[in-house]
């Protein structure tokens, strides 16, 4: 009996020290206070770069002690100095200051989701070593891309209808003449490219890429532009691919293709499609050909700029931004709906206050790449009132003070009601006769406006700058014109083309063998006149043509005035032409000219001398395919080069260029350059910077001075640049040639 008394005593004992142990271990049972001695609180662990905003859990501020994370979610700090935005909403919304913060105080974050963490107390002292980690996440990773998404405009319409053309030719023949219009022309293009986010350095999944080409109307390059768009959808990397359309020559003054980029973005449970691109220009296409666009990157905050449109009585306004882009180009027929692509803001009392003078103003938030000030349009309905270009502050400064939001890039802008003001006039000949199709512009004021001339050569810019002081003319067939001391309200004015375009007819021979020249770069040096006012006179502008021909003949008119032209082609010393309209009209037939053979050493680069390391040099897959390539930066290689005898004395000769032409072995951002020193027998020569591409080999060319004999040439690329998963510099060295130069 006593031996049960004690077994039984025994196992109660166990129960009630197991009972006790739990409850003081276990934190969710409230029985250990805060600060309690041994207790131990959790601490924020360093936030992740790459982890999603939806793996934070927030901390229950109904308990004194720290709250338990869901299961594989980050713990949130007890400390009150530190407070996790919700990603998930957008700033500026209702329920923005996150359960923990402290009293009264907002912790919203701000555009692209940049705000720093609360100090409470002194907000002025030193960000401590936890607090410098936080800011750090919040400012990379998908949770500040998340953000930077859901706080940009949410497009209006993303519906392309109207706007898609087949790319077929009878169907686009068909397409056009159906709306009564003349067909522009245009070259099916296949292109590829990626869009990624600088915040968390990823391509930006599923994203939808609107592609607008701009041909020009009835082949006037300066004149009005169909807008033509083709929808991309990129993959789960940000890549791109497809074909569009693209002028076989793009438009004067404007880009001839520009992209919009929408992404997904989630509020409150719904998923919305955000504007993140609008208006970026691509400036540079090989009509016809596969262009490897390379990386877009999305901007990493957003812009706000004021706009003021209280002159205008109307209802129903709304500010549209067309980034770089000039919807003032666009052919009429199409620009309304070219507009609805891009994101608008209504034109509405600003803060909801509806007393004047606040009624017909609206602050815009857009998306733009900040390589140029963009466009924005008053719209009524889906009609454009006026356009005005952004004009940059002469010093960014965030007035309020309030560090959540964005400096101000821009000055407000103001839309005049500026219909009863126009500038109206003729475009003439040499001759006196009207000139049909050219192409007016109204400059001195930020804004450009334009026209087009009627049958009779008569214009009308019905919505001029405050500040136009001149007009430009400009037509196929002539020289540009310009007409001085013009403003709006003038009446009557007349722009007078003095010249027309100079049209050059070349026949190239070689001078010895009187073989034709089949290819040569014409490059045109502009003839300067004598400005009106007696000042000094502008540079000269340049113009290069590479041209081709199998029979040696060459036509090629020139946008202005030639003063002298330079005619150079691989293997020949180069031949200057001073005043060659002059002896073209001398001529009764094509300009006979013939050019000097010079020394060619064309080096095949798989053919090293040398390499630093051989196991980081990769030739070409097949064995006549001339080029190697390397992923290392700072790995030299070299070739033992033959330059020849030194040319005899009062012959031209013996100076070299060396010609280096590159690719890319692989993606990479469509702004890099390929860095590579150039020795000569251990002496720098100096530094090549080579345009990365995928596909197509680009060139650079530096002096070497006087050479003769044989010589070790080393070449060095110096910037390697490498994201896992994402791009890839490789530099790949497709062709050396070194040309003999007077």
């Amino acid at each position: 009996m006593n031996q049960r008394r004690v077994l039984l005593i025994l196992v109660l004992a166990v129960l009630l020290g197991g009972l006790a142990a739990w409850l003081i271990l276990d934190p969710a049972a409230g029985l250990n206070p805060r600060g309690a001695s041994g207790a131990t609180q959790d601490r924020p662990r360093p936030g992740n770069a790459g982890a999603h905003a939806n793996d934070l859990a927030a901390t229950d501020p109904g308990q004194d002690t720290p709250g338990r994370a869901s299961p594989g979610a980050a713990r949130e700090s007890a400390d009150p100095e530190i407070v996790r935005p919700d990603p998930a909403r957008p700033p500026g919304t209702q329920g923005d200051q996150p359960q923990g913060s402290p009293t009264g105080q907002s912790t919203s974050p701000g555009p692209g989701g940049t705000n720093p963490p609360a100090a409470q107390g002194n907000p002025d002292r030193p960000l401590t070593a936890r607090e410098q980690a936080e800011l750090a996440r919040r400012n990379g990773g998908r949770a500040a891309h998340n953000t930077r998404v859901t706080s940009t405009p949410e497009n209006g319409t993303s519906n392309t209808r109207g706007l898609v053309r087949s790319l077929d030719p009878q169907q686009w023949q068909q397409s056009f003449a159906e709306e009564g219009l003349e067909p522009p022309e245009m070259v099916a293009t296949p292109v590829a490219g990626k869009v990624m986010s600088p915040l968390s350095n990823e391509g930006i999944a599923n994203a939808k890429i609107s592609m607008l080409s701009f041909l020009p109307w009835s082949g006037r390059h300066a004149g009005p532009l169909y807008v033509v768009a083709t929808e991309l959808v990129a993959n789960a990397k940000g890549e791109f691919t497809g074909t569009i359309p693209v002028a076989p020559r793009g438009p004067l003054y404007h880009p001839p293709v520009g992209m919009i980029v929408e992404a997904a973005g989630e509020i409150g449970g719904d998923l919305r499609v955000f504007q993140v691109v609008a208006g970026m220009p691509i400036e540079t296409l090989r009509p016809g050909e596969f262009n490897q666009l390379g990386i877009f990157w999305a901007p990493e905050e957003p812009f706000d700029v004021n706009c003021d449109a209280t002159q205008f009585s109307e209802n129903g306004l709304k500010v549209v931004c067309t980034g770089e882009l000039d919807p003032q180009r666009w052919h009429e027929s199409r620009r309304s709906q070219a507009l609805a692509l891009f994101a608008a803001t209504p034109v509405k009392p600003r803060n909801g206050e509806t007393p004047e003078p606040l009624a017909g103003c609206c602050t815009l938030r857009g998306t733009w790449d900040t390589r140029d000030a963009p466009w924005l349009t008053l719209c009524k309905g889906t009609e454009p009132l006026v356009t005005r270009r952004c004009v940059r502050r002469k010093q960014q400064s965030n007035k309020s003070g309030d560090a959540t939001q964005i400096a101000q890039p821009f000055e407000d802008v103001v839309f005049e009601n500026t219909g009863y003001v126009r500038i109206t006039g003729q475009v003439v000949d040499p001759d006196g006769a009207g000139v049909a199709g050219a192409a007016v512009l109204a400059l001195g004021d930020p804004t450009l406006t334009s026209s087009l001339t009627d049958a009779a050569g008569w214009f009308e810019i019905a919505n001029p700058g405050p500040k136009t002081s001149f007009l430009v003319a400009t037509h196929d067939d002539f020289v540009s014109a310009v007409q001085w001391g013009v403003k709006p309200g003038d009446s009557g004015v007349q722009v007078r083309f003095s010249d027309r375009k100079p049209v050059l007819w070349l026949r190239l021979r070689d001078r010895y063998t009187q073989a034709p020249i089949s290819q040569v770069s014409l490059k045109a040096i502009e003839k300067v006149l004598p400005p009106q006012d007696g000042g000094k006179p502008p540079a000269p502008r340049t113009q290069t043509f590479e041209l081709s021909s199998a029979g040696g003949e060459y036509v090629q008119k020139i946008e202005w005035l030639v003063n002298s032209i330079v005619l150079e082609k691989v293997g020949y010393f180069p031949r200057t032409i001073n005043d060659p309209m002059t002896a073209q009209a001398a001529a009764s037939g094509p300009l006979d000219i013939d050019l000097y053979p010079g020394r060619e050493l064309n080096i095949r680069p798989r053919d090293y001398t040398a390499v630093q390391d051989a196991e980081r040099w990769f030739p070409d897959s097949k064995p006549e395919d001339p080029g190697i390539y390397t992923a290392w930066s700072n790995h030299w290689i070299e070739w033992s080069v033959d330059f020849g005898p030194a040319p005899e004395p009062g012959v031209e000769g013996g100076s070299f260029d060396i010609l280096l032409g590159c690719t890319n072995q692989g993606l990479v951002d469509n702004q890099y350059r390929f860095d590579v020193e150039v020795w000569v027998d251990g002496t720098k020569k100096g530094n090549l910077s080579i345009l990365a591409n995928s596909t197509a080999v680009q060139t650079g060319r530096m002096k070497l001075g006087k050479l003769s004999g044989t010589h070790t040439v080393r070449l060095v690329w110096l910037n390697d640049k490498w994201i896992p998963d994402q791009l890839d510099a490789n530099i790949r060295y497709a062709s050396l040639q070194f040309l003999e130069q007077p």
